[in-house]
């Protein structure tokens, strides 16, 4: 409700009211009021966008950001607000399937880079000295970031027994604690 007795025009979700003045100044011919009309609408957009990007690809944010501002970058590019028409619905539904569509787009193309990599497809039977021979990786050996990953959840676990440890003998119970300690390694 609002203070007029009437019910609230807000919107639920990640995308609030789109002002279609906005997208019709994004579509004018004068180039400073097209800037500033594109400038006020990725700025009201951009982190729906991002978070409708996080939670349509269940990314982590940094990932969903990069994604978004791909997705940015196409709808700059292919001047995607000069499609919207507030006749045919809201504009947050209009940019809503323009992102679905992008990450449908860009998933297709990821698959058929996979299929049809650059430089052709390897043979595994060709012989060494016609080309250089596949490299197979170590499989002992970790990527930095997963070694990193691993000694961060290393040190969180040790710190947190370091504070279990503090807690149960604050509370005379350290015998409990050593008894515990080598299960929780």
């Amino acid at each position: 409700m609002n203070g007029t007795g009437g019910t609230s025009h807000e919107q639920k979700g990640f995308f609030g009211k789109t002002h279609w003045s906005e997208i019709v100044a994004s579509r004018t011919d004068n180039l400073e009021r097209r800037i500033n009309a594109l400038d006020r609408l990725l700025a009201r957009y951009r982190k729906p966008v991002i978070l409708y990007v996080q939670w349509k690809q269940r990314i982590p944010r940094i990932e969903a950001e990069e994604l978004a501002h791909e997705f940015i970058h196409h709808w700059m590019r292919a001047e995607i607000h000069r499609n919207a028409d507030p006749d045919e619905g809201r504009f947050r539904n209009f940019l809503k399937g323009c992102i679905d569509n992008f990450l449908v787009g860009l998933a297709r193309s990821r698959k058929a880079a996979k299929r049809h990599p650059e430089g052709g497809i390897q043979s595994l039977d060709e012989e060494a000295d016609e080309r250089e021979p596949i490299q197979v990786a170590d499989p002992s050996q970790r990527e930095p970031s997963v070694m990193m990953d691993r000694a961060w959840a290393e040190q969180v676990v040790e710190s947190a027994l370091g504070q279990l440890q503090a807690d149960c003998e604050r509370a005379r119970r350290g015998n409990v604690f050593a008894v515990l300690r080598p299960l929780l390694s």
